[in-house]
């Protein structure tokens, strides 16, 4: 299964209200403009820690594991669970890519809640 990264990386921007804004300084005024490139979430584990897990573990408290798959190697795999009501249902996903593991886990959280 192809994965979309970009739609990923837009839903998950979009989950934890993150924008590019930039300043263009003319004479005479300036206009914010927030129209550039989000963080490359699903290749960078630094953009996932700095946006991302602020969002998971503070405002929706959730846990989150991430380590080596147990059943498939050079695979990591990350679960995601609520340790404020253990009933709520666990998130997880596994890649060989731990930040694109961690926001596959994120998406399926995200999807849950918008729906």
């Amino acid at each position: 299964m192809e994965i979309d990264e970009k739609a990923l990386n837009e839903k998950l921007a979009k989950w934890a209200s993150v924008k590019y804004c930039r300043y263009w300084s003319h004479p005479g005024h300036d206009d914010r403009l927030c129209d550039g490139p989000i963080p490359n979430f699903t290749q960078s584990l630094d953009a996932c820690f700095k946006y991302l897990m602020p969002k998971l573990i503070k405002e929706k408290a959730w846990n989150t594991e991430l380590r080596n798959s147990p059943y498939y190697p050079n695979q990591f795999q990350v679960v995601i669970d609520n340790s404020l009501n253990p009933h709520l249902k666990r998130y997880q996903a596994q890649s060989e890519n731990q930040a694109l593991a961690l926001c596959l886990a994120i998406g399926q959280l995200v999807d849950k809640e918008t729906i």
